[in-house]
């Protein structure tokens, strides 16, 4: 399981591979996100409130990206 910090707010970001997502993210929605985009042309990885905030464009670099999260199943 991987964690990473969302750049533009400090919100921690799990990048688990658990179906369903990390049950501490689960808890926890307000410190971490389940839900996040990485962006392809800069590279940096925002949580999912971050990208909505910025109408589903990096906030770094202003390029699209689509939100992403734990496998369903």
């Amino acid at each position: 399981m991987g964690i990473n910090i969302c750049p533009s707010c400090n919100r921690l970001i799990s990048l688990s591979a658990i179906p369903g997502g990390n049950p501490v993210a689960k808890e926890n929605p307000d410190t971490m996100a389940l839900y996040y985009a990485k962006c392809g042309n800069c590279g940096f990885i925002h949580c999912d409130r971050c990208v909505e905030k910025n109408n589903s464009h990096c906030p770094k670099c202003g390029h699209s990206v689509m939100i992403q999260g734990p496998p369903t199943g």
